[in-house]
């Protein structure tokens, strides 16, 4: 998994214009959730889908 800007603890601390400029550059015009990528784990772990290796999973919005 290699997610984009998450939104958290560590993105609250950021100003305001350094949040506009990763928002502004992120195709969906807003930060991921928590949740999102939980979602993503979910299915990744899922027996179903285990003959997927060595990949990595852009999760950028």
């Amino acid at each position: 998994m290699a997610p984009g800007p998450i939104a958290s603890e560590m993105t609250d601390s950021l100003n305001v214009a350094v949040m506009e400029g990763i928002i502004g550059n992120t195709p969906l015009g807003r930060l991921g959730k928590k949740s999102e990528v939980g979602e993503l784990v979910l299915q990744l772990a899922n027996p179903k889908i285990g003959y997927l290796t060595g990949q990595t999973i852009v999760m950028d919005g």
